[in-house]
């Protein structure tokens, strides 16, 4: 199936696809310590409910499970090669991987939303009580958290149930379908075995990718162009601004700037892959330089976020070295979450 030569020539040799999973195991490995260290570190200090710590904690947990999958799976092709009951496995882990890596994008949207919240809210104190406009902004934030988990892990446990078994052919079974490997990998039409009449599961699953990762890159531009525009007003509100105010405005800007790269590059690879496999004469082949990247930067998410969201954050670091009478006051909301 992975033998390429002049007259076939649409899909990756096996040297390719071991090289591409070679990558993927450097990557994954990477961003499972960096999303460890903050799992462990929030838990061991006991701050997981903290305001300042929570959403940074279920976002590296999101990307510590999607990373976990994607490491045990490319293991697997390096050592196993291709085989009916690897390929039954690889499809569960392609799925559940898939899933937690939806649920790592709508949690960066949910952290930018808090962040704009809290940015709203001392804007909004300035001028009138911030208990009443508390009380009803932050217990929305525990459905988009259930949401985050829960949307991506429910579609795509009901996708896998309708496509698996005898009726549903098991599309994802197939052997390009089977390799572990992400599903934009795929042309639209190479892995479903589907009649007429019945829908190709695998570019549902695909299409339903693609678009929570284009919603939640369009969701979080705006979102911290709005925290920018907040956090301006904020400064204002008091008059005329003093050089350190305009510094921290600086810094601000410059960190929003930072979460969206990094978001956008870790992802647009795969968003190029995924909407050139919908042509129908696509072919994996003439685009392994873009499998390359795509193995390089987006597994490695989660080793990122661990970093700017993380170790490299004042605000994660100061709430860590507080005893824990301390994070009763920062989860009740008392001051800004700093970027």
């Amino acid at each position: 199936m992975f033998e390429r030569n002049s007259s076939n020539s649409t899909y990756l040799t096996r040297n390719e696809m071991e090289a591409l999973s070679i990558i993927y195991i450097v990557t994954s490995s990477l961003s499972f310590f960096g999303s460890a260290s903050i799992v462990i570190a929030a838990i061991l200090k006991k701050k997981v409910t903290n305001a300042e710590i929570r959403p940074i904690f279920h976002l590296s947990l999101a990307d510590l499970i999607a990373s976990v999958g994607l490491l045990i799976g490319s293991i697997l092709y390096l050592k196993n090669g291709h085989s009916t009951m690897q390929n039954k496995i690889c499809s569960y882990l392609t799925a559940l991987s898939s899933s937690f890596y939806m649920s790592t994008f709508l949690f960066t949207v949910v952290y930018g939303y808090e962040v704009y919240l809290k940015m709203y809210d001392e804007l909004i104190s300035r001028t009138m009580s911030r208990y009443a406009e508390e009380a009803v902004k932050f217990p929305r934030i525990y459905y988009l958290y259930s949401l985050s988990w829960l949307f991506p892990l429910a579609v795509t446990l009901c996708l896998f149930a309708i496509d698996s078994g005898e009726q549903g052919k098991g599309s994802l079974n197939d052997a390009i379908c089977g390799t572990c490997l992400p599903v934009f990998h795929y042309r639209t039409s190479n892995c479903s075995v589907t009649d007429a009449d019945e829908p190709d599961w695998n570019s549902v699953f695909k299409y339903m990718f693609l678009a929570i990762l284009g919603l939640s890159l369009l969701a979080v531009v705006i979102i911290y162009i709005l925290v920018r525009n907040v956090f301006r007003r904020v400064q204002k509100s008091g008059g005329m601004m003093t050089n350190h105010q305009y510094k921290q405005e600086t810094l601000v800007r410059r960190w929003a700037c930072l979460y969206q790269v990094v978001f956008i590059l870790c992802w647009l690879p795969s968003i190029i892959l995924g909407i050139c496999s919908m042509v129908s004469d696509f072919k994996m082949s003439a685009f392994y330089a873009l499998y390359i990247m795509q193995a390089s930067i987006s597994p490695l998410q989660g080793f990122f976020n661990c970093i700017i969201y993380g170790w490299r954050r004042r605000g994660f670091k100061e709430i860590l070295q507080q005893r824990n009478y301390g994070s009763m006051e920062s989860s009740n909301g008392s001051h800004t979450r700093t970027l």
